[in-house]
């Protein structure tokens, strides 16, 4: 693997038509920082070496990053340790961003790191996915929802439609198995995937090489 550490961040940003400033630098700093900490006694990510969290999450967030608009309503659905919707807000600092997420020590980790970090238009939602899109502050809420958590593509729009507002947009991450899901959306008859339109199809490279795509698709 390419040595890809938080000092090509920038570089790796600016590639995508983003501008880190130092303060912003300065947070993914302390980000990683806590994620290794964390890690060591709360399964947050598989992988231990700084290199590999900033490859494998950081960067690959950052792409996401790009399609989004600056003063978004963005949605991260089961955000985990906090990937994309942390390096969301911290890059698009005027976009406003709530991460989903039920389990409650994950939870508590994006907590102290948006507290630790500074992360003043990032927050927290606990609970199951299901339970939160029937609250009536949450439902046509937002006019980006992401997910790089959940695996199934009819699955992510299914749960994505009830935060969206009308010609909202939903972006799935995915991996380069992305065509098979695709083709399950495309047959569909029934389901709240009939009220997303795909528009486009963003393929890309990690620094390791890993294949990525981003998939978008705007809400009706």
């Amino acid at each position: 693997m390419t040595h890809f550490g938080l000092d090509d961040l920038p570089r790796w940003a600016r590639d995508f038509g983003l501008e880190l400033t130092d303060h912003q630098a300065a947070q993914f700093r302390c980000y990683l920082d806590l994620l290794l900490t964390w890690n060591r006694r709360v399964a947050l990510v598989s992988q231990q070496r700084p290199d590999e969290i900033v490859c494998k999450h950081f960067a690959d967030s950052l792409v996401a990053a790009s399609l989004c608009r600056s003063t978004e309503r963005v949605a991260d659905l089961g955000s985990g340790a906090g990937f994309p919707g942390l390096p969301i807000a911290i890059a698009r600092p005027e976009a406003e961003v709530a991460m989903i997420e039920a389990n409650r020590k994950k939870v508590s980790f994006l907590l102290n790191a948006i507290a630790q970090a500074g992360i003043g238009n990032a927050r927290v939602l606990e609970g199951r996915l299901e339970k939160l899109a029937v609250k009536s502050e949450l439902k046509a809420r937002f006019s980006l929802v992401i997910s790089r958590a959940l695996s199934d593509l009819r699955e992510f729009l299914e749960l994505a439609a009830p935060f969206l507002a009308a010609n909202g947009r939903a972006i799935a991450m995915k991996g380069p198995r992305y065509k098979e899901e695709l083709d399950g959306v495309r047959e569909a008859r029934t389901g709240a995937e009939l009220r997303f339109e795909l528009v486009a199809v963003t393929p890309y490279r990690l620094p390791d090489g890993a294949e990525r795509v981003l998939l978008s698709f705007r809400f009706t």
